[in-house]
């Protein structure tokens, strides 16, 4: 087995190199990225890692503001316009019936709104310098019993609720569309 053993060569800072006297070893670490220290063989020193894209001379920031939208089947003959009326019918059956259960949580929603306001005005008021909180284990169990039934119950009906009306609105507004076509 052949040994070879190459000069190592230090420059201060301030020192000039001439280009002739550049190693290898030196030309190898000026294309490497300061992330991930992949080595780039294209160029010595790329914009961006071919590896994991990062970059030492900008920064990229990207921030998407998006909001959920609905969209129907654009209506373009008779039969998509058939098609939009059965899913129109369909929808407003299935409305129907998620605000048939939205209403038999009503009652019950307003029972624990009235004990919430009944035990609140019933509590004496705390000025005994306690910092006027409440400790963390000392919740009201009607206000308990509220968040529980309307995050748990009524919440997901009533979003399930718009996001049909918000469909049914739009193929309404198709129809509408094909019909001042015509």
């Amino acid at each position: 087995m052949t040994t070879f053993k190459l000069p190592v060569r230090y420059y201060s800072v301030h020192t000039a190199v001439p280009p002739s006297q550049l190693t290898l070893e030196f030309a190898v670490t000026a294309g490497k990225c300061h992330k991930c220290r992949a080595i780039n063989y294209d160029k010595k020193y790329p914009f961006l890692c071919n590896a994991c894209s990062f970059c030492k001379y900008a920064k990229f920031d990207f921030t998407l503001t998006a909001k959920p939208c609905c969209t129907v089947d654009p209506i373009e003959n008779e039969e998509d316009r058939k098609k939009a009326i059965t899913t129109i019918n369909s929808l407003l059956e299935k409305a129907d019936r998620i605000y048939k259960q939205l209403q038999l949580h009503r009652p019950a929603l307003e029972n624990l709104g009235i004990q919430v306001a009944e035990h609140s005005t019933d509590r004496p008021e705390d000025g005994g310098g306690q910092g006027g909180g409440v400790s963390g284990s000392a919740v009201n169990k009607s206000i308990q019993h509220l968040a529980l039934k309307y995050c748990g119950e009524s919440k997901s009906s009533f979003d399930k609720l718009s996001k049909i009306i918000q469909k049914v609105l739009a193929c309404r507004k198709e129809l509408v569309d094909y019909r001042d076509r015509l």
